[in-house]
């Protein structure tokens, strides 16, 4: 199984609400007692591994920018012998509420320039995902810029509980199956058809 979290590599985006991709692979990696990350030029990706739920699984962070995820998944999964259905993808979704999570066994990429990315490169969109909500309040203005942002002082304080509730998901995906996961954590019941289109941004970092 990989597990594989989006984000924009370097540290000027390291605490964007783009990148809780990344920092949940990074809790994952501690709780769970990982390795260091890795750099693995033949990938352009971070890599570690850990157990999670009694199974081994690899934990990748693409090193290329958001919308270019897709080869670096692509490629660990093919290096290490991966079927594209146990590949796990998370990642920011601004069509959900900050603190909620939805997780899914496939579907499109909803408009997220990494998924967008990756689902060309794995050739499917059957593959499961878990979304985490970074919706914004307040006034509209520039959406690249609302995810490139940091996280506010009151999302940073509720991060960890959001990161944990992630990980329980995952671990019942690993477990039993997405179906329980679903039922237990997508809060909002919407029909796949029904819900809104996300959006990756539009500059070359999102």
């Amino acid at each position: 199984m990989m597990i594989a979290g989006l984000g924009n590599p370097g540290g000027k985006y390291a605490r964007n609400r783009h990148n809780v991709g990344f920092l949940f692979v990074d809790y994952l990696a501690e709780r769970s007692g990982a390795g260091k990350f890795k750099y693995q030029s033949a990938f352009d990706a971070e890599v570690t591994d850990c157990r999670v739920a009694d199974q081994k699984v690899w934990l990748v962070k693409p090193q290329a920018f958001m919308n270019l995820s897709g080869s670096p998944v692509s490629r660990v999964a093919s290096y290490y012998k991966i079927d594209p259905g146990h590949v796990l993808v998370v990642y920011d979704d601004v069509a959900l509420p900050f603190g909620y999570i939805r997780v899914r066994p496939h579907g499109s990429a909803g408009g997220h320039n990494g998924m967008k990315s990756i689902i060309g490169e794995l050739g499917t969109q059957a593959f499961p995902r878990i979304r985490i909500g970074i919706a914004r309040e307040g006034p509209r203005g520039s959406l690249a810029r609302y995810v490139l942002s940091d996280f506010n002082a009151d999302e940073r304080a509720a991060l960890p509980e959001v990161l944990a509730q992630c990980n329980e998901a995952l671990e019942l995906v690993l477990r039993d199956d997405v179906s329980t996961a679903m039922s237990r954590f997508n809060r909002r019941v919407l029909k796949e058809e029904e819900e809104p289109e996300t959006t990756g941004g539009g500059d070359d970092q999102s």
